[in-house]
């Protein structure tokens, strides 16, 4: 499967999360948990495989990337950290959500296709085997640890520090 097939493919899992989140009959709590690690997989990929190829081919939407994961990771915490009953949880899920889908729509609208016009289908195929066997590493360990991570690499983000290839324990599951 392309690579950007892939990805679009969890976008709209994160989506349905989002719905499920907000309208499901399963638990709210296990919601989250499933949308926390849907994003927080998805970030640690997309960080990983997909960044390093934007950073030399298209630095401004490498930069506006960075930036929207460090926001998202700062929201999706904040969420996943909300005692039950909260009353801001909805606002919390609908800031996560908004910031998530203007990143898609950047990433579905602008970025896949600058890839797909700029690799050779081999390749896209070739990067999408090693994103499905990174992503099944990444789930193995649940949530938290990634978490974990995106903690790390939003402060790094806000400090302006690159995000180097394999320099993370999410690039050492991945790889």
């Amino acid at each position: 499967m392309k690579a950007t097939t892939l990805l679009r493919r969890q976008h709209r899992e994160a989506e349905r999360l989002f719905d499920e989140v907000m309208y499901g009959e399963a638990g709210r709590n296990e919601a989250v948990h499933a949308l926390a690690l849907e994003l927080a997989a998805h970030a640690a990929l997309e960080e990983q495989f997909l960044y390093p190829l934007l950073r030399e081919s298209l630095p401004g939407a490498f930069f506006m990337s960075i930036e929207e994961h460090a926001m998202m990771k700062v929201a999706l915490e904040r969420l996943v950290q909300a005692p039950p009953g909260d009353e801001a949880f909805e606002a919390k899920v609908a800031l996560l959500k908004r910031v998530v889908l203007e990143h898609v729509e950047e990433e579905e609208n602008d970025i896949f296709p600058e890839l797909e016009e700029g690799m050779s289908r081999d390749d896209l195929e070739a990067l999408g085997q090693q994103l499905e066997e990174a992503n099944a590493r990444l789930r193995q360990g649940g949530f938290e640890p990634l978490l974990a991570e995106n903690r790390r690499s939003a402060v790094a983000a806000a400090r302006g520090d690159d995000l180097p290839a394999g320099a993370s324990p999410a690039a050492d599951a991945a790889g």
